[in-house]
């Protein structure tokens, strides 16, 4: 798509992070499990908000936003999303997302960027002049089953009116893909009002995105397809349910041996030794005992990384000089030369 801007002609680019893919797909996934886990139908969809920003003639969507709504093919009703949060709780200033832009401009900030600015007056090209270099809502998703064309413009003639905005975009992702396509299921259009215009798009990470997704991508999934961190998750659970249990069973030994030391009957005192140093091991809350030990591994660690680094930038000195070396004393006519106290004679 070709457009004019100061009298040169430039193409537009729009680019999806791999930030709004992963949560479309998380959303979609958390949807699924809680209709299977409550036994209420699944749908056959679901859809969102794209939030993202525009400048220097480049649209990136960064995330999403999820709402309450309510979806029965044509019909979007987002006054009742059968919950007690309504979507002026989401979003209740047109398209403007004022979160999203106060933590931009400080990540900005903190980059050590200048270029934070109120949004230019004057007319761009293709966008409102209020909405450029904003963080917004730049138009919806759909993530599921695919829909009809006059489906999607009348679920997104609804969203274009309740968030007023002058350009809407619309991603569709779909899931019924085979597990071994190579190509991505998501086409990115502009809504035009009477019809989808199909948009050229990349995906593209910023640095701190790209680290992100680098840890997404190292995860393997379990043999019933659950992620890793799950699995240890249930392990911690596990160990703490035996742990639960045997604090029981050692609250009534107490509770049984105070009741007999009370009707006078003989009590086992070995094993009221062995329980009283089990429980004199435990630090208390208000000893500081804990905290003592906390800060003294971490001191320890701290240490440890000292040390390390400091012997690791010492043997790298000590490459670095004898490469140097070797350089000094391979040219020709060549050697190093030893210094001596008559070269420091003034």
């Amino acid at each position: 798509m070709a457009t004019k801007m100061q009298g040169k002609a430039e193409t537009e680019a729009f680019v999806l992070h791999p930030l709004a893919i992963v949560s479309m797909a998380a959303y979609y996934s958390r949807i699924i499990d809680d209709a299977t886990i409550d036994k209420a139908p699944k749908p056959d969809r679901v859809i969102g908000c794209l939030i993202g920003n525009t400048e220097n003639n480049r649209t990136d969507i960064r995330e999403i936003m999820t709402f309450p709504y309510r979806l029965k093919g044509k019909t979007l009703d987002l006054d009742d999303g059968g919950g007690e949060e309504t979507w002026n709780d989401y979003i209740s200033d047109g398209s403007d997302m004022k979160v999203f832009e106060s933590c931009r401009n400080l990540v900005l900030e903190v980059n050590g960027h200048s270029d934070i600015h109120e949004p230019d007056k004057s007319p761009s090209t293709g966008i409102a002049a209020e909405q450029s270099n904003k963080t917004r809502v730049l138009g919806w998703f759909s993530y599921g089953k695919e829909q009809t064309a006059s489906t999607n413009l009348a679920v997104g003639s609804i969203l274009k009116k309740r968030l007023k905005a002058n350009r809407f975009f619309f991603v569709s992702v779909k899931d019924d893909i085979p597990d071994n396509s190579e190509v991505l299921p998501i086409a990115l259009y502009e809504d035009k009002g009477a019809s989808f215009t199909k948009m050229k798009f990349k995906v593209e990470a910023d640095i701190a995105e790209g680290v992100a997704m680098g840890h997404v991508e190292k995860m393997n999934a379990r043999n019933n397809g659950e992620a890793p961190m799950v699995g240890k998750f249930i392990e911690i659970q596990n160990a703490l349910s035996k742990l639960q249990n045997r604090i029981e069973v050692i609250k009534q030994f107490l509770l049984e041996a105070k009741s007999a030391s009370s009707s006078g009957k003989p009590l086992k005192r070995a094993l009221l030794r062995k329980v009283a140093r089990v429980l004199n091991q435990l630090p208390g809350a208000d000893s500081g005992s804990a905290d003592n030990v906390f800060m003294q591994n971490y001191n320890n660690a701290q240490l440890v990384t000292y040390l390390s680094v400091a012997t690791k930038m010492a043997a790298s000195m000590a490459t670095v000089l004898q490469k140097t070396k070797v350089v000094s004393g391979g040219g020709r006519g060549g050697g190093m030369h030893d210094f001596d106290d008559d070269d420091f004679d003034a």
